[in-house]
């Protein structure tokens, strides 16, 4: 897999694959729980960016980033 950015935040790390029409997506592995609850206040860029998990297994959630 490939992926265009990988970023730690709160414990959560995000491996961003690529974008569809300008938002984001890829996978999370979060092993202290719902990445949502962990990141509800983060700020990603100057855009909002509305965050949404879907568990897969272990501590591994696919993601997708809204703007």
């Amino acid at each position: 897999m490939e992926f265009e950015e990988v970023r730690r935040e709160r414990g959560v790390v995000v491996f961003q694959q690529g974008k569809a029409l300008e938002s984001p997506y890829g996978y999370a592995w979060s092993p202290q729980g719902d990445p949502a609850r962990l990141l509800d206040d983060v700020e990603w860029s100057e855009d909002h960016i509305d965050h949404y998990f879907e568990h897969l297994q272990g501590a591994f959630y696919s993601w997708d980033g809204r703007r």
